[in-house]
């Protein structure tokens, strides 16, 4: 089995797998207030989840694209959210912070 295809179905099970949590997130927001409420933290949770979903959005989208044969950074790096992701295509030292530039998609 050619490693491009095994990488287009890992790309589209993380695809799959950002969409179902972006389903979560919004399940989240949508009793949000209430729950920050009872828990002050829970902001951070929310912002966890969102980088998360961003996180896995990145790594389907860079499957993606050695999936399809690129190998030049350059084609495909200004199209990833997350510096973290950045840095993992460019070999940089990796900062496994939630609190990265990126957007952060407030309900």
């Amino acid at each position: 089995m050619l490693i491009d295809v095994v990488l287009a179905r890992v790309a589209n099970h993380m695809t799959h797998l950002a969409e179902t949590l972006a389903i979560t997130e919004t399940a989240v927001s949508d009793h949000f207030n209430e729950v920050l409420a009872n828990d002050t933290n829970m902001f951070q949770d929310v912002q966890n989840l969102d980088y998360l979903h961003q996180s896995m959005t990145d790594t389907a989208t860079l499957l993606s694209y050695l999936s399809r044969g690129c190998r030049k950074q350059t084609e495909f790096v200004d199209s990833l959210k997350l510096e973290t992701t950045r840095a993992l295509v460019q070999g940089k030292q990796i900062q496994t912070s939630t609190h990265q530039s990126g957007n952060i998609d407030l309900f």
